[in-house]
C-alpha cells in the first residue's frame, strides 16, 4: 500500500507540472500549441527519466521507495514518451529485432487507438 501512495504522490505532482509546462508553453509561444509544450515534456521526461534511472542503477542516487514516487509517478505522469524511450533503450540492448518490433508496433497502436477513439466519438455524435 505505501508503494501505491508513493507512486499516487509523484504522479499528482507530475500531472501538475505537466499542466504548468502546457500553460508556460502557450504563453511563450503567445498562442495555444499543444505539440510545444508535449514536444518540450517528452524531451525532458526523457532526459530526466534517462538521467535518474542510470544514477539511482549506477549510483545508487534514489531509494527503491523514491525511483517508485519519481520515475513511475511525477515522470510517468508527466509524459509516457519517457517510458516508452527507456523501454526502447532496454529492449534494443538485448535484441536490435526486439527493439525496433517493440518501436513499430507502439507507435503504430498509439495512432491506431487514437483514431479509434475519435472514431467512436463521432459515431456516437452522430
Amino acid at each position: 500500500m505505501r508503494e501505491i501512495f508513493l507512486v499516487a504522490i509523484g504522479g499528482a505532482a507530475g500531472s501538475v507540472c505537466r499542466y504548468l509546462t502546457q500553460t508556460i508553453s502557450d504563453l511563450l509561444a503567445n498562442e495555444p500549441d499543444i505539440f510545444t509544450g508535449i514536444f518540450f515534456e517528452n524531451i525532458l521526461g526523457s532526459f530526466l527519466i534517462g538521467v535518474l534511472y542510470a544514477g539511482s542503477v549506477k549510483k545508487n542516487w534514489l531509494t527503491p521507495e523514491f525511483r517508485l514516487m519519481i520515475l513511475i509517478g511525477f515522470i510517468g505522469s508527466y509524459t509516457t514518451y519517457s517510458g516508452f524511450g527507456a523501454e526502447a533503450i532496454t529492449l534494443f540492448q538485448q535484441s536490435i529485432f526486439d527493439g525496433i518490433l517493440y518501436m513499430l508496433l507502439q507507435i503504430v497502436t498509439g495512432i491506431l487507438a487514437v483514431w479509434a477513439g475519435i472514431a467512436l466519438v463521432f459515431k456516437l455524435d452522430r
